[in-house]
């Protein structure tokens, strides 16, 4: 990949021997979370006698999963948003992976559990743990769900997120989405 570049598209050679294409990945996603399975589909399609450059040109198409780390230039800084069942402290720590691939030195991450039921799914113990593994990180915030009447060490309680606007070059707002 080329020099990463929050807002940015990114380059990415893939290779078959001494055949080489290049796609131009786009600027809507963290692109470093999707490495595997662009390597697990690139090869599967080579495998299949895909053409390299109709390889290039598909991922070079591709604007990332809607929820999955999508990435949004914004007036205050550099908005990364994932919404979907899957947000963990996994998924939260993944994506600060990326964005210290990308360099980024002040994050604000905003967990945002929906509601009080989502929010006894997600273990905060384990988002302050994973959160920790990252200097980057300058401010954890919990957004306070409806009848949520508690509070968890190392998160700030706000109530919404435009208590944390321009507070991070880049805020990362994780929203758990699940049933209830």
């Amino acid at each position: 990949m080329s020099e990463l570049r929050l807002g940015k598209g990114t380059r990415l050679r893939i290779a078959q021997g001494n055949d080489v294409a290049e796609a131009v990945l786009a600027s809507s996603y963290l692109a470093p979370t999707y490495m595997t399975a662009f390597g697990a589909a690139a090869a599967a399609a080579l495998g299949l006698g895909v053409p390299l450059d109709a390889i290039a040109d598909t991922l070079s198409r591709f604007r990332g999963a809607p929820g999955r780390g999508e990435v949004h230039m914004t007036e205050n800084g550099v908005l990364i948003r994932e919404r979907n069942p899957g947000v963990s402290a996994n998924s939260i720590e993944w994506g600060l992976q990326a964005l210290d691939e990308y360099g980024c030195s002040d994050v604000g991450v905003v967990v945002d559990p929906v509601n009080a039921k989502v929010c006894e799914k997600l273990d905060l113990a384990d988002v302050r743990k994973a959160v920790d593994m990252h200097p980057a990180v300058r401010g954890l915030y919990l957004l306070a769900p409806e009848g949520w009447s508690g509070a968890h060490e190392g998160f700030k309680i706000i109530f919404n997120t435009d208590d944390v606007d321009r507070k991070h070059a880049v805020t990362m707002w994780c929203t758990k989405e699940g049933y209830l």
